[in-house]
């Protein structure tokens, strides 16, 4: 089974994880909470895409074994 969109969803995690360390480091670097904040809401959202991937493509398997089943019951 091919999982569509596993390029968009990895082009996000790495641009969500970018944006968060730049952030970070530019927060501490001219003492801003506000860019803190912005990096860390970037990286809580990597890890909601990652989980949310993982979320998904775990329902994907589920229907194709409810498919493949169902076709297996039909046939006998």
């Amino acid at each position: 089974m091919t999982t569509p969109g596993r390029p968009m969803a990895t082009f996000a995690v790495g641009f969500l994880l970018l944006d968060a360390m730049l952030l970070v480091w530019f927060g501490v670097e001219l003492k801003r909470a506000v860019l803190l904040w912005g990096g860390i809401v970037c990286g809580a959202g990597a890890v909601a895409v990652v989980v949310l991937w993982h979320r998904y493509r775990r329902t994907l398997r589920e229907l194709d074994d409810l498919q493949r089943a169902s076709a297996h019951h039909l046939h006998n």
